[in-house]
C-alpha cells in the first residue's frame, strides 16, 4: 500500500469544554504505510474532568468506525490500527466527552472528499453505544492543572437524541490497545531524562518528552523547512505533505539550548488575522525577515513544560 496522510484541524462544537476563554482545538494526522495506519492526535485548550473521558473517534467514508481513548484529558497520542484504515472516500474526526455512556461531540472537522453530514457522524457514533451494558465506574482521577468547566456537559436534548436511535450491531471498531505500553515507555524515559531537560528555573520539560520520540522520527522522515530556521534562532523545522502540493511544519524551537517551544505551523500569505480554527492561538511568522507581509506561516506555539499553546490577542 502507498503512503498516504491526511490532516484536519478540529474545530469546537460545543461550548463548556474549553480549559480557557478560547475555543479548544485539535489536530489530526493519519497516515497509512506498509498495510498499518496511524493517527497522531494533539489538542490545545481541552478542559480537564473528574466525572467522565474523552474519546476521538474517526470515521472512514466506507463507514467503518474507530475509536481511541483519551482518558480524563486528551494530549498529545499516537494510536495504530492494523489493517490499515481505506481512506480513499475520506473521514471525519471527532472529539467527544463520554459520560454514563452518553457522547457528546465538542469537536469535529472532515476531510473535502468526506460524504456523509455531521448528524450522520454523530449518528455513528451514538449507534455504538446503544444496547451496550453499562460499565462500571472505576474510581475518578483528579488533575491538579486544570479546572473542570462549571456548565453541563451533555442536556435533554442529547440524551433523547441518544435514545431515539436503534440498531442491531454495535458499529464502532477499536483501534489497538497499545497506549498503556506506549505510556509507560514514555515514562520510563521521562525518568531516565529528566535531569537533561530542565529550564533555567528548574522546570522539566516534561511536555516535550512525551512527543520526543515523535519528533524525532518526523524530523528524520520528512524534509527540513529552512525558511523558519532562518528566521526563528535555535529552531528546526519539518515539512509534512498531506494532499498533493498541500502541507504543514511541525517545529522544534530552543532558548539557550534548552527546548521551549513545540510547534505547529500552516503556510499562508501575509494576513491580519490567522485561519479561523486557529485564532486565538497562532502567530504570523514571515518567511523572510526582509519580506514581514510576504509569504509565511501561522504558527501555535506549545509550551514545551506543560504543553499549553501560547495564547495570543487575536479574537
Amino acid at each position: 500500500m502507498a503512503f498516504e496522510k491526511k490532516v484536519v484541524v478540529l474545530k469546537q462544537t460545543a461550548e463548556g469544554f474549553s480549559s480557557t476563554d478560547k475555543p479548544l482545538c485539535g489536530i489530526c494526522r493519519i497516515e497509512t504505510e506498509d498495510e498499518v495506519t496511524t493517527a497522531f492526535l494533539s489538542f490545545i485548550g481541552v478542559a480537564a474532568s473528574s466525572r467522565g473521558e474523552y474519546s476521538l473517534f474517526i470515521l472512514c467514508g466506507d463507514g467503518k468506525l474507530c475509536r481511541v481513548r483519551l482518558g480524563s484529558q486528551p494530549k498529545s497520542v499516537t494510536e495504530s490500527f492494523n489493517p490499515a484504515l481505506s481512506l480513499e472516500k475520506g473521514f471525519g474526526a471527532g472529539l467527544f466527552f463520554i459520560e454514563d455512556d452518553i457522547p457528546i461531540l465538542v469537536a469535529y472537522r472532515k476531510t473535502e472528499n468526506f460524504g456523509k453530514t455531521v448528524k450522520e457522524f454523530k449518528s455513528a457514533v451514538y449507534e455504538s453505544f446503544i444496547g451496550r451494558e453499562k460499565t462500571v465506574k472505576k474510581p475518578s482521577v483528579s488533575y491538579d492543572d486544570q479546572a473542570v468547566a462549571a456548565v453541563n456537559y451533555y442536556d435533554q436534548k442529547e440524551r433523547n437524541e441518544i435514545e431515539s436511535l436503534r440498531t442491531e450491531n454495535d458499529a464502532a471498531s477499536f483501534g489497538s490497545q497499545t497506549q498503556t505500553a506506549k505510556d509507560q515507555e514514555v515514562l520510563k524515559t521521562y525518568e531516565d531524562e529528566t535531569d537533561a531537560y530542565k529550564s533555567e528555573n528548574g522546570e522539566t520539560a516534561a511536555y516535550y518528552l512525551k512527543v520526543k520520540a515523535e519528533l524525532d522520527k518526523i524530523f528524520s522522515k520528512f524534509p527540513e523547512e529552512p525558511s523558519l530556521k532562518k528566521v526563528i534562532p535555535e529552531s528546526r523545522w519539518a515539512k509534512i505533505n498531506y494532499s498533493g502540493d498541500k502541507y504543514y511544519v511541525v517545529g522544534l524551537v530552543k532558548e539557550e539550548g534548552v527546548e521551549k517551544y513545540v510547534c505547529y505551523g500552516v503556510p499562508s500569505p501575509y494576513a491580519e488575522h490567522p485561519p479561523e480554527p486557529l485564532k486565538g492561538y497562532s502567530s504570523f511568522v514571515p518567511r523572510s525577515i526582509f519580506k514581514l507581509k510576504g509569504d509565511g506561516f501561522f504558527i501555535m506555539f506549545q509550551d514545551a513544560v506543560t504543553g499549553r499553546c501560547v495564547k495570543t490577542d487575536e479574537e
